[in-house]
């Protein structure tokens, strides 16, 4: 094995790294990638839910929650059933808004997933503009186990992206190292062309795996090694060159280089700038935006102790693998086996912080905007059909009269929880409060024709406010006028109207 090559300069640790390895940023953090100039960057729930936080990325977040509301297949079809019946209807179509916001079929789940979508997408396209390489952008990891919705997740990704017109080559998707993502990830590459990055890796069984199928790259974890080792072994220190860690990437890189594998080794997930430059010469080496900083402010000569040539010398013997003998791999190595698992649980329970923050935001917004879920209240031991008081009802008393009036309701909103009162008149379904239906400036009746229409598919004449147990066909549609928060009334409601 020849002698490590050391780089004598006044340059910073992390400039003298640049001309070893590609160095990762390992950050959500936009003006960290603009400040240290990373060549690719890469995310996480974990990186993307502390980013979520932070002031400066509001407006990315309210921009992932309009598109994850305006993506809804009923605004698409609408609009173009309103196209259509212009061409009869142009005496008092030509009189409609033709911007309409309508409430979709989804259920506020489902427009919690698209706000996620959405909000990782959106931080992968930002990130690409900062930076001249590529972005790793990570699937669900409660999906980990799961082969063909990974597939479907990375694939609705790649298409988002090539949408807000970003190429395909610019992205990496990430999958957990378990056997069904690395299966997965072998399906993206080789059938639809779409390349990966294999996280949470932390035995060569794994690697090896990822190689076998082909994989663009993987990100064996240093640091969650190193914490295993302190927290189950008497040793609470390591050198760089001998941390467990460092040892295991380097063993890996290796591995890949004495037999020819094209899959490239990204280190990641270091506890110290030690570790980093133990592993000088790694293909890549992601770097969180603190030890990026301590990097640039070192000066000590860098050696590059990975090589291909010290790869291809080293004396590693071949290894075959299967599903059976990496299971069994994996059950036998105990630091591997609970540092998955681990991850995998602490990514998804980021993931449902995530979703918490962002569930909320959505019904603020359902709020304003008017998409009430109007429903039945369900029923009680004590009562077949409860009635409860209607929230606005109640509130106009209180508000208005100095008194609590009362309106007996079967119906309420799942998003806001209070009971709603409605009128059924004429194959529609309304809500009583603030402005007469038949007043001279309320149009929304105009569109029964076209929601009567057969062009329009059954499933889509479903508005999220339906009535339940009533029979679901062109004659028994139900719509709720747009709602708007009035003041002291959060839940009041009142008519949008289309000829404003």
């Amino acid at each position: 094995m020849t002698e490590p090559s050391s780089k004598k300069s006044k340059m910073s640790a992390l400039a003298q790294l640049k001309n070893f390895t590609v160095v990762v940023a390992d950050t959500g953090d936009f003006e960290t990638m603009k400040k240290y100039k990373p060549t690719d960057a890469t995310t996480n729930p974990s990186l993307i839910l502390a980013a979520a936080k932070m002031p400066q990325y509001k407006d990315l977040i309210s921009k992932a929650l309009k598109l994850a509301v305006a993506n809804g297949k009923l605004v698409k079809i609408l609009h173009l059933s309103i196209f259509f019946f212009s061409c009869i209807y142009k005496s008092f179509l030509n009189k409609l808004y033709f911007k309409m916001y309508f409430t979709d079929h989804r259920t506020i789940e489902e427009q919690t997933e698209e706000a996620m979508d959405n909000l990782v997408v959106l931080f992968g396209t930002e990130i690409l503009s900062l930076i001249p390489g590529r972005v790793s952008t990570e699937v669900d990891a409660r999906l980990s186990f799961d082969k063909e919705a990974s597939i479907a997740k990375a694939i609705k990704y790649i298409k988002m992206y090539e949408k807000a017109g970003i190429p395909k080559e610019r992205v990496l998707i990430k999958l957990a190292s378990t056997w069904e993502g690395i299966q997965a990830a072998k399906v993206l590459e080789q059938e639809h062309g779409i390349h990966c990055n294999l996280t949470l890796l932390f035995s060569l069984y794994q690697a090896i795996a990822c190689a076998e199928s082909d994989v663009t790259l993987i990100s064996p974890f240093v640091g969650r090694i190193l914490d295993w080792h302190v927290a189950n072994t008497d040793k609470k220190s390591f050198e760089p060159l001998k941390d467990p860690g460092v040892q295991s990437v380097t063993n890996i890189y290796n591995y890949f280089k004495k037999f020819n594998y094209k899959t490239v080794v990204m280190g990641a997930s270091f506890r110290n700038i030690g570790e980093i430059k133990a592993l000088a010469g790694c293909d890549l080496l992601t770097i969180s935006p603190k030890l990026l900083e301590e990097l640039e402010l070192s000066n000590e000569p860098l050696t590059e102790y990975l090589t291909v040539k010290n790869g291809k010398a080293s004396d590693l013997n071949k290894i075959e693998i299967d599903e059976a003998k990496f299971r069994w791999e994996m059950n036998e190595d105990k630091m591997a086996n609970d540092k998955l698992s681990e991850g995998i649980r602490n990514f998804a329970a980021d993931s449902r912080k995530l979703e918490k923050i962002l569930t909320e935001m959505l019904k603020s917004s359902n709020r304003l905007i008017g998409r009430h879920f109007i429903s039945r209240i369900p029923s009680t031991r004590s009562k077949k059909n409860p009635r409860r008081v209607c929230k606005v009802c109640s509130d106009k008393g209180k508000y208005m009269n100095g008194i609590r009036g009362r309106k007996e309701t079967s119906y309420y909103c799942k998003i806001c929880d209070v009971p709603l009162c409605i009128i059924l008149d004429k194959k529609l379904i309304w809500v009583p409060h603030l402005k007469e239906r038949k007043s001279a400036n309320n149009r929304f009746h105009l569109l029964h024709p076209i929601l009567n229409s057969k062009i329009l598919p059954i499933q889509h004449k479903l508005f999220i406010c339906k009535l339940i147990n009533k029979p679901i066909h062109s004659y028994n549609l139900v719509m709720v006028s747009q709602f708007a928060v009035l003041p002291n009334h959060p839940t009041s409601v009142q008519f949008r109207h289309f000829n404003q």
